[in-house]
């Protein structure tokens, strides 16, 4: 918790320090709890978030940041899902690592590399600075 300058407990602080460090970033993006966080965030776009990619890229975004992407937004996540998908089509066993991590989804229905497609979306979402500290 120190990466990200939260108090040591032996003190009340009444207001912590806003801070975006290049280390945070890093730990945003690999730590295996937040790739098992954006794993569970993927299996319910799936699940509850419609049936098709726009519904579903819109149901996560809404529930990071509590509100609906604009166009240009929509548009780059549906890019980046269709190059994972494309990406994972073309070697799988790049889509069974990345689910590997924390190996929480043992879901025999879900296809494992719309799943992983939708996870890196996912990850990409709970990592926007909107979806980590409030404007």
């Amino acid at each position: 918790m120190m990466i990200f300058d939260a108090g040591s407990r032996n003190l009340c602080t009444v207001k912590r320090q806003s801070t975006n460090t290049p280390l945070q970033a890093l730990v945003l993006l690999n730590d295996p709890q937040f790739l098992i966080s954006a794993q569970a965030l993927a299996k319910r776009m799936i699940e509850e978030g419609g049936k098709n990619s726009k519904e579903r890229i819109d149901y996560a975004f809404y529930l990071a940041t509590s509100r609906k992407p604009n166009v240009k937004e929509l548009n780059i996540l549906e890019d980046l899902l269709q190059a994972e998908m494309d990406e994972f089509k073309k070697h799988p066993s790049r889509a069974d690592e990345f689910l590997q991590i924390g190996a929480t989804l043992d879901d025999a229905t879900l296809n494992k590399l719309e799943l992983a497609a939708y996870g890196v979306v996912a990850n990409t979402i709970i990592n926007l600075s909107e979806s980590i500290q409030k404007n």
